[in-house]
Formats: structure tokens, C-alpha cells, sequence
């Protein structure tokens, strides 16, 4: 009667509306170092998806296709349910912990590209995202200290604090902290 895409739109739906909610203060509070880290971290995210899904994701999220989308919204889901595991068992840890601290960063930073790629699947999500994206971005002058951060992550895990593949070099991690997505670059009007 239903289709596997039936039931794989609808499980990222449920994970757009969560992450759209997730977001939609998560930003307002938090330092502005964690701020930059997080948008150096969802950066990474989002280049790690395209180099598997294609540049659309970085150029016009909105415009993928459902089926793609969906996909790729599993495999995110996929991972918050994993981070959420892992924040489960640090639990017994307090704030400031550069291990606890770096898996809410990848949370935060998951949960804002879930809701980023929704928007191909729900336009209304796309308010709550830029939002997000700009709260992030105003946060670029905390580089340095957002660096320092995601290297103290590293050093205590020994693991990169963004996806595998994607280059984390300091100057690497500052650039992802400082670059909006190309999504929200504007484009230059031709004469």
C-alpha cells in the first residue's frame, strides 16, 4: 500500500519539524565562540553530504529532490539519534567539558542541517533556518576562540570534530567558522 519513499519522506518530515524546533532559540543564549563553532561544524556537515548527494545541497537545498532529501535526512537522523546516545552517557558530566560539550556542538550542528535540507521538504522551515544560519554567522569574529574549542575536542577524543573527509586543519576550522554556506552568499547580478 505504501511505498519505502512514503515511509522514509515521512520519517524526515518528523525530523524536520523536531530539528526546526530544536533551533528555533537554540542559538539566542549561547556564546558567541559556540556559535562560531557550530556554524564551522554544520559547514563541514553540509560539505560532507555534498560530496556524497551532489553540490545542490550547497548551492539550493530547497531545490532537492524529495526522494533525495528524504535519504539524506535519514542518514542525519540516523546521527542525532546516535548523539543523543552519546549525551546520554556523559551526562554524569558538567558544561564545560570539552568531550560534552563538542557532542551538543555536533547536535546543534546536525540538528540546523536537518532543517536546512527540510526546507526542500517543508518551506515553512526555511524562516526558523535562516535565523539560525544568521545567528551563527553574526558569531565569525569568535573564530579563534571557537577554533581553540573544537582543537581541545580533538585533543581530548582524539576524534575531528567535524565528518570524516572534511579537511579540520586550524586554518580549515576557521574558515568553515567565518564562511556563511554558498546558499545564503548572494549572488553577483550580471551587467
Amino acid at each position: 500500500m505504501f511505498g519505502i519513499g512514503f515511509l522514509n519522506e515521512r520519517r524526515a518530515r518528523r525530523a524536520v519539524s523536531a530539528a526546526s524546533a530544536a533551533i528555533a532559540d537554540a542559538f539566542a543564549g549561547q556564546p558567541a565562540h559556540e556559535r562560531a563553532a557550530i556554524m564551522a561544524i554544520s559547514n563541514a556537515i553540509l560539505a560532507a553530504v555534498a560530496s556524497e548527494h551532489g553540490d545542490l545541497v550547497l548551492t539550493r537545498p530547497a531545490a532537492l529532490k524529495r526522494a533525495t532529501a528524504s535519504t539524506i535526512l535519514g542518514e542525519l537522523s540516523t546521527s542525532l539519534s546516535k548523539l543523543s546516545a552519546v549525551l546520554d552517557a556523559l551526562s554524569d558530566r558538567d558544561h564545560g567539558d570539552p568531550v560534552l560539550d563538542g557532542v551538543h556542538r555536533q547536535m546543534r550542528a546536525t540538528e540546523l542541517v536537518v532543517a536546512t535540507l527540510g526546507i526542500s521538504l517543508d518551506p515553512k522551515a526555511r524562516s526558523p533556518v535562516l535565523e539560525a544560519w544568521r545567528a551563527l554567522y553574526r558569531a565569525r569574529r569568535h573564530a579563534g576562540e571557537a577554533v581553540a574549542a573544537l582543537t581541545a575536542f580533538r585533543e581530548e577524543t582524539g576524534t575531528s570534530p567535524v565528518p570524516e573527509g572534511v579537511p579540520s586543519t586550524r586554518g580549515d576550522l576557521l574558515a568553515l567558522a567565518t564562511t556563511p554556506p554558498p546558499f545564503l552568499i548572494p549572488k553577483a547580478r550580471s551587467a
